[in-house]
């Protein structure tokens, strides 16, 4: 009896993908395709398929399942497999077919992955029956021990109309699921009020929140001059110590961060930097002393005349500051310092031939010194924003009206800032589908990055929804350290907000209204938390939300006293439910 022989195929194998998709989300897509293993004439029979599979990237083998599917003709199969991409950017998927006399057969396609953003519920941070007691201008941060624990602070009026405040303090301890408002924050006895919140931690779980004191001032304006910049801190967000003086004189839009880096050597330290030639101070104690740049004293400036100084600190403990210098043709600066703050480069601007709203061309509105953008009667300006990614990776923000219409242009950096991509003046931060319609206006970037580097940014956007002038929030997302933000813009509010809606008036001037000059966004292992003003329980309050970022590589969830992987928690509105939004919040009394 002659040997058995296998047969080589009279035609090849062949494969590809049925109506392949150009465009994904990160975490697990899936495809499908048709394929045949090839026609042997010799035995006049369609050859079997021996292995199909899948590789993204050129990487590990993604075995598919096949069938012939109805409708299929004889020799053919349907596959499906599903590919899980947990990075952002261009992907290459590759399907391979052998048959059983080991030909084989390839088709590949490039698929647009973008970062996956589930959010959840929005969540009222203050609850107030008084409309009396606007909130608005906050900040938030996150403890870098405790994901679930968060403290926030925002502007809390008294006289609405005479633009009469002091500030409040927040905290959660179950990821943003519900809130506690601390008691009133200690005033001295000169004080008309604190104004300008910035919080941060350090390494130890004590929150640092630093707030510009004024001296009192009769009706309409209730702001007198400034006294000076003190600190306040607490282990639990809820008792407060202080006010212990940081420095005092003039000072403007405080900005304060920690220093949480793995890599650190500096690693707890807390910084702060402020108007009007960015002073700036640091702690490496807890908040015991406080020290100026090297032996110099306390509000040593870093430059010259300065407008809103933000702070970013790397994983290696590399200092990062922007802020904005000039007015009729402002520039971004940016400094930075590798050894704790005790020295810094010479101040570099970063971005040129910006448009502010300050400087646009035409010029906005501004009745009272203060640009209003079309439709609005809201106060606003441009302050730039800075986070640090991986790596060498920094990321700076802000608003721009170069186009005639308001837009965030950013400007990013993968060597610590010593060269940067892109024109000078930045590029568009949304690009193709993302780009809003000309009629919204895009305004007060926020930029925070997570532990693991991934970068977000989030902003109002104002104008009419579909009629009424309104602002959501909006987010997106970066996982390329800022070289681009290719995630789906992602609206975080559900439902817009009207910024007309008990507005306190600036400054007393009845012309133009406060809705605060920027809003508080946070990231941690639980994902990003936009801390927002919104008026759709008829009063200025605090809202806020979860982002969960990258389910298939994020960080633990926190839910209901259970860490899980999986999308945003949903409250539970039966144990949250005192009002009829849903949301609730608890007044922790002294004792």
């Amino acid at each position: 009896m002659a040997p058995f022989t296998r047969t080589r195929p009279s035609s090849p194998p062949v494969i590809n993908f049925h109506n392949p998709p150009h465009a994904g989300l990160i975490g697990a897509i899936e495809l499908t395709g048709k394929a045949t293993a090839g026609w042997n004439a010799v035995d006049n029979a369609w050859n079997g398929i021996e292995d199909l599979y899948l590789q993204v990237d050129g990487g590990a083998h993604i075995d598919a399942d096949w069938r012939r599917g109805i409708g299929d003709p004889v020799g053919q199969v349907t596959w499906t497999a599903a590919v899980t991409v947990c990075l952002a950017g261009d992907h290459t998927v590759e399907a391979t077919i052998t048959s059983d006399f080991g030909s084989r057969a390839h088709s590949r396609i490039v698929i647009e992955v973008s970062v996956n953003a589930s959010v959840g519920p929005n969540v009222r941070v203050t609850v107030d029956t008084n409309p009396a007691n606007d909130r608005s201008e906050s900040s938030l941060a996150a403890d870098p021990n405790k994901a679930a624990h968060m403290v926030g602070a925002s502007k809390k009026f008294w006289s609405p109309p005479d633009y009469g405040f002091t500030l409040a303090a927040y905290t959660t301890v179950d990821g943003g699921d519900t809130w506690f408002e601390a008691p009133a924050l200690t005033l001295l006895g000169d004080w008309g009020g604190i104004t300008d919140p910035t919080v941060a931690f350090d390494m130890q779980g004590n929150a640092y929140l630093v707030a510009l004191a004024f001296q009192p001032n009769p009706p309409p304006n209730d702001v007198g001059p400034i006294i000076g910049l003190y600190v306040y801190s607490s282990a639990d967000g809820i008792k407060w110590n202080g006010p212990k003086v940081l420095y005092q004189g003039y000072a403007d839009k405080q900005d304060a961060a920690g220093d949480h880096g793995s890599r650190s050597p500096y690693k707890g330290n807390v910084y702060v930097a402020w108007d009007p030639e960015c002073g700036f101070a640091r702690t490496n104690d807890s908040g015991k002393t406080w020290l100026g740049v090297g032996n110099k004293p306390v509000g040593s400036p870093l430059g010259g005349a300065t407008s809103s100084p933000e702070i970013a600190v790397g994983n290696d403990g590399t200092v990062y500051i922007v802020w904005l210098a000039g007015e009729a043709s402002p520039n971004i600066m940016f400094v930075k310092s590798t050894d704790g703050g005790k020295s810094f480069t010479t101040p570099a601007a970063v971005g040129t031939g910006i448009k502010t709203l300050q400087n646009s061309v035409p010029p906005l509105v501004a009745p009272n010194g203060f640009a209003e953008l079309p439709g609005g009667t809201f106060r606003v300006e441009t302050f730039p924003t800075v986070c640090a990614g991986r790596g060498g990776a920094v990321v700076v923000a802000w608003a721009d009206y170069r186009d005639g219409v308001s837009r965030v242009y950013y400007r990013q950096s993968s060597d610590s800032g010593k060269t940067w991509s892109g024109p000078t003046s930045g590029q568009p931060l949304l690009v193709g589908a993302n780009i809003p319609a000309s009629t919204l206006h895009d305004f007060h970037p926020q930029l925070a990055s997570d532990p693991s580097g991934l970068i977000g940014c989030a902003f109002y956007e104002f104008g009419p929804m579909p009629v009424l002038n309104l602002i959501n929030v909006i987010a997106v997302f970066s996982d390329n350290n800022g070289l681009s933000f290719p995630s789906v813009r992602t609206t975080v509010t559900d439902r817009p907000w009207d910024p007309t809606i008990d507005a306190p008036l600036s400054h007393g001037y009845p012309q133009t209204t406060f809705i605060g000059d920027y809003f508080g966004l946070a990231a941690s292992d639980l994902g990003f938390f936009p801390f927002w003003t919104d008026t759709r329980t008829g009063i200025q309050e605090i809202f806020t939300a979860r982002i969960a970022i990258k389910p298939c590589h994020g960080g633990p969830i926190y839910a209901k006293g259970r860490v899980d992987r999986g999308p945003a928690a949903k409250r539970n509105r039966r144990r949250n439910a005192p009002d009829s939004t849903g949301q609730s919040i608890k007044t922790v009394r002294r004792r």
